[in-house]
């Protein structure tokens, strides 16, 4: 009996408080998901958390209520 191969994954390199923290994800994974695999990593909960690729962030927070 042949078991299904992983899913692929991915490393990305999240910089936070002067180091670098490779972190594994799926390849499929959301934005949404790597924040909550950063969470317990980082001790900052996905809502106060910015993810930045590249020098653009991906989820900018929304505008301010007036």
């Amino acid at each position: 009996m042949e078991s299904s191969p992983p899913p692929p994954t991915i490393t990305v390199q999240v910089k936070f408080g002067g180091r670098t923290i490779p972190v594994e994800v799926p390849a499929a994974a959301t934005a949404a998901d790597l924040k909550r695999l950063l969470q317990p990593l980082t001790n900052v909960l996905p809502r106060g958390q910015r993810l930045i690729c590249k020098g653009t962030q991906t989820n900018p927070p929304p505008p301010p209520n007036p």
